[in-house]
């Protein structure tokens, strides 16, 4: 079995000040394309998937508690709070190229 976060980046993504600016010059209602990668896509999968395992983590984490392990709870809080910090890092990595590549729509379009 791998550890969770296994080969992910350790360090979130940063969105740039030109992306929030360029951002924020977009109208609320403004239709937007977007061209995302797949990997922007294996970004929003793979947040979702560890914050799927991460959930888990945290019900055995409370049933190890109830079950008075104390380990075994602190072992399951540490992985859900590091599949946590991972699933941040990609969700992030996604709205920065979210932001960073969207365009308004053409007119029409």
């Amino acid at each position: 079995m791998t550890q969770a976060g296994e080969g992910e980046e350790t360090v979130a993504p940063q969105i740039s000040t030109a992306a929030l600016e360029r951002w924020q010059t977009f109208a609320d209602d403004a239709p937007l394309d977007v061209r995302l990668t797949k990997a922007d896509l294996d970004n929003l999968l793979l947040a979702l998937r560890n914050l799927a395992i991460g959930q888990s983590e945290l019900v055995a984490a409370l049933s190890a508690h109830t079950d008075q392990d104390l380990g075994g709870c602190v072992d399951s809080m540490m992985r859900a709070s590091e599949l946590s910090r991972l699933a941040f890092g990609r969700i992030n990595a996604l709205v920065a190229a979210v932001m960073d590549k969207a365009e308004p729509a053409a007119a029409g379009a």
